[in-house]
């Protein structure tokens, strides 16, 4: 579950819609791309993608500016371009204006990967090569003038509720993140663990998104779901821990609290 992050729902996606309709794989899996960045963007217009990813990520721990400097109100308020960006790219993608939003993309894909791999930070392995696999698809279709566009029957349908219609239920919470494209948005919530010493006189307290990411160098993604299966299997494993588990919720004003 910790990598099975969007690479693996967009190849089901894309192996179930060639098998059923390969004739109009093309337009099928350019759908597929624009929702993704269109979610993207999307899922990244709130406050937790300009202090956690914009200001303090990509400002501060890629091209070290100062925490004055990335936190400043103009600074902050400019992070917001980034998402408007990809949001528009997405939309692009489906227009007569298709080659302007895939050379947008590339630009795109090409920073993150700056952003991710080892030239970067060297975080979420998990995704570098669909990165480059992303590139490749861009580059692809600006090589194809047309495309064919079936009819818009049950197998459309079903399409555009599965990339377009269900992803707006993550907005609520109701969705699983990743299915949702809601990439780098910034983690909603957190999970800890805090244990006691047999003694009772030394407290510890681990954030799982920062053991994840120094174990598996991938986030723990912000579900309540999988924070839940966590706190099931880490109570099963070690039954006699006495662990405390905590979620707290953005801006962590709000804890809910669970014994093992």
């Amino acid at each position: 579950m910790m990598r099975w992050q969007p690479p693996i729902f967009q190849f089901y996606a894309i192996v179930l819609i060639y098998t059923i309709k390969p004739k109009y794989f093309k337009y099928y899996l350019i759908v597929l791309l624009s929702a993704t960045y269109f979610y993207s963007g999307l899922n990244k217009i709130n406050l937790r993608f300009i202090n956690f990813i914009w200001a303090k990520s990509i400002l501060i721990d890629l091209f070290g500016f100062s925490s004055d400097f990335a936190f400043s109100k103009l600074v902050k308020a400019l992070g917001f371009i980034l998402p408007i960006i990809e949001l528009f790219a997405g939309l692009l993608i489906l227009s007569k204006y298709r080659k302007i939003g895939f050379f947008t993309v590339i630009g795109i894909h090409v920073f993150i990967l700056l952003y991710i791999s080892p030239l970067g930070l060297n975080i979420n392995s998990a995704v570098w090569s669909w990165n480059i696999i992303m590139i490749f698809y861009a580059l692809a279709f600006l090589k194809q003038n047309t495309i064919d566009k079936p009819k818009f029957k049950i197998v459309e349908k079903s399409w555009v509720v599965l990339l377009y219609v269900l992803p707006i239920l993550n907005l609520f919470e109701y969705y699983y993140p990743y299915f949702a494209f809601d990439l780098y948005s910034g983690s909603r919530y957190y999970l800890y663990v805090k244990t006691t010493s047999p003694d009772e006189t030394d407290v510890s307290t681990l954030n799982i998104d920062n053991w994840s990411r120094k174990n598996l160098n991938v986030p723990f993604t912000h579900s309540h779901f999988l924070f839940k299966r966590f706190i099931k299997s880490y109570s099963k494993t070690y039954p006699n821990s006495n662990a405390l588990f905590e979620i707290s919720c953005y801006p962590f004003k709000t804890r809910e609290k669970y014994s093992g």
